[in-house]
């Protein structure tokens, strides 16, 4: 039976706010040194259930070992981010770039909500212990305009991220406890189920690219 079907206490509580701010200074009249800094502040809260399925004559039939739960999470980040533009004539542009952005979860990933199958093999579990992922990028750029050539850029760039989200299917073995923000009692882990979830990487993850772009008219 789908959730919603359910008589329920789901509730939401959203705030998000944000401030940026940006400054532009000519240090000569090749070099330009764009300094920045954004704050962002998010509060969540969500009602969710942790229920057993049942299944009677090969029917679903209302759940069992039904349990309201709430989670509260308040995050604030500073992410600053600076730029160089290097112009050393007309044709030829250097960008140089350090960023960092945030990508965070959906509230499907970690609004509490948990559930077992009826044989109790499958646990199906948000982790309200989810962290927002957070990127350090790094990108340096030369590009090139000429009348022959027209526009033509390379970049190459670095990515480290930090708290990576994935998702996670794995046996609870005997002797193991799940993490607390997938709220799965004891009691579910006699016949070591399967859990479905979503985890943060404990460790980083870094990317590396080249980006090249040409266009032109041939007009020659």
């Amino acid at each position: 039976r789908d959730l919603h079907s359910f008589p329920t206490r789901r509730s939401s509580d959203l705030a998000y706010q944000a401030g940026y701010l940006m400054g532009q200074f000519n240090i000569t009249k090749y070099v330009i040194f764009i300094p920045g800094l954004r704050w962002e502040g998010e509060h969540t809260a969500y009602n969710g259930l942790r229920y057993r399925q049942i299944t009677i004559n090969n029917q679903e039939g209302p759940p069992a070992d039904l349990t309201y739960l709430s989670t509260v999470r308040n995050n604030t980040f500073w992410l600053p981010m600076v730029n160089v533009i290097v112009r050393p004539n007309d044709w030829l542009q250097i960008k140089l770039a350090r960023t960092e952005t945030l990508a965070h979860p959906d509230y499907l990933q970690y609004a509490p909500i948990t559930y077992i199958s009826a044989d109790q093999s499958q646990i199906t579990a948000a982790n309200s212990q989810l962290k927002t992922s957070h990127a350090t990028n790094y990108d340096a750029e030369v590009s090139v305009y000429q009348n022959y050539v027209g526009y033509f850029s390379t970049q190459v760039f670095q990515k480290d991220i930090k708290d990576l989200i994935f998702w996670s299917s794995s046996k609870i073995m005997p002797g193991l406890k799940p993490a607390d923000g997938l709220n799965i009692p004891a009691s579910w882990l006699s016949q070591t189920p399967t859990v479905s979830t979503y985890m943060n990487n404990p460790n980083s993850a870094k990317y590396y690219g080249i980006e090249l772009d040409w266009n032109t008219h041939f007009w020659y």
